[in-house]
């Protein structure tokens, strides 16, 4: 088990805060309130939010989108403790905003890796990877707001992504796929990127990112392995397409020794807490 890990604590206080809520009591009229995870004198609350599920009428419906099985049938809890980021800040404009109205809104991948070039660095991003408190790591109030966007990010991957029962698969986890490296965490897959944006600095990065998931025309917001164009359709393609932003990955292990969060002997209050509510519908069907 891993000490002073903050991935760790806080994937901890999220479970006691979901055990919390009596779901099948809720309606669809009322609104869970986030986990607050900082309150910034910038841009107030940053926090995460549990999607949960609904038991109306006798009838199962989980809210988030974990839950939906990219193809087959969704393994028996996936996306029962899928969250919502929230790292706008609840006060004054927020931190992320859409480019015409400038109205709060979540932050891309794109608005995040943009955000850390500008305030923080690739140093302080790995100390938080690594699983220090982004809020000590951070040097400004910038910087801190940042830091912790990046870190509710990784951890919604820690959450939802690997091989557990409420998980989808990842390429991050060890044996999921032949080209999964032998020692990696789910949130490895955020820090590869922003290593990469780094490295190609804040004028090159958006158009030299490799890749942008496909966006139809419109600006690039998520990160992907994939590319048509340069013939990479998966994470082992794009080992041996680009093998030297991949090292950008697959690297980590040897930086720190970190865990994956469902690693840490809390994998199994997460099972048991699964065990107290209904599986998802998918599975059943």
């Amino acid at each position: 088990m891993e000490a002073n890990n903050y991935f760790v604590d806080t994937a901890r206080n999220y479970l006691d805060y979901f055990s919390n809520i009596e779901w099948l009591n809720l309606d669809r009229s009322e609104s869970v309130t986030p986990l607050p995870i900082f309150d910034s004198p910038l841009n107030g609350m940053f926090g995460i939010t549990p999607r949960g599920y609904l038991g109306e009428d006798g009838v199962i419906s989980y809210k988030g989108t974990q839950a939906n099985a990219k193809r087959g049938t969704p393994r028996r809890k996936q996306g029962l403790f899928d969250l919502l980021v929230q790292p706008t800040g609840d006060k004054g404009e927020g931190r992320y905003r859409t480019p015409k109205t400038k109205k709060a809104k979540k932050a891309t991948h794109r608005d995040l890796f943009a955000d850390l070039l500008r305030h923080s660095t690739e140093e302080n991003c790995l100390d938080v990877w690594a699983g220090e408190n982004p809020i000590h790591v951070g040097e400004s109030d910038e910087e801190r707001e940042a830091l912790v966007s990046m870190f509710m990010m990784m951890l919604e991957q820690e959450i939802n992504w690997g091989e557990m029962d409420w998980q989808k698969k990842t390429n991050f986890w060890p044996g999921t796929y032949a080209a999964s490296p032998a020692v990696c965490r789910p949130r490895d897959m955020i820090m590869g990127f922003a290593r990469q944006s780094f490295r190609l600095g804040a004028d090159r990065f958006e158009d030299g990112l490799k890749y942008w998931m496909y966006s139809y025309g419109r600006p690039p917001t998520t990160s992907d392995f994939s590319n048509r164009d340069d013939g990479c359709g998966s994470w082992g393609e794009y080992i041996r397409v680009n093998p030297l932003e991949a090292r950008l990955f697959t690297e980590l292990s040897d930086i720190s020794e970190t865990a994956r969060v469902m690693d840490n002997g809390i994998e199994i209050e997460y099972q048991q807490e699964a065990e107290r509510h209904p599986d998802n519908p998918g599975w059943q069907s």
